[in-house]
């Protein structure tokens, strides 16, 4: 009976030693491996910067201005044709 007692304690030890490594370890490795990659590469983007960008409050930054609906509808792409079942 102890040593099925020893064998699951083992086994809850190595289940949660793995589950530390996977949630705190893993993520904390790739987030230094990526930002090692990005200096190498010469990018370099901080999440501060991107949102400050010279920035008054209350101005609006407008990114894209979507085509008018209008200009779609004049423009013939094709005359519509009829098909019948035979």
């Amino acid at each position: 009976m102890l040593y099925i007692i020893r064998i699951l304690f083992i086994f809850l030890v190595i289940y949660f030693a793995v589950k530390l490594i996977f949630r705190i370890i893993v993520p904390a490795i790739l987030r230094w491996y990526i930002k090692r990659k990005m200096k190498q590469s010469g990018f370099d983007f901080n999440e501060n910067d991107y949102k400050k960008k010279n920035k008054k409050e209350g101005e609006i930054d407008i990114e894209h201005i979507p085509e008018d609906n209008k200009n779609k509808k004049d423009k013939k792409s094709g005359e519509y044709t009829d098909f019948e079942e035979i």
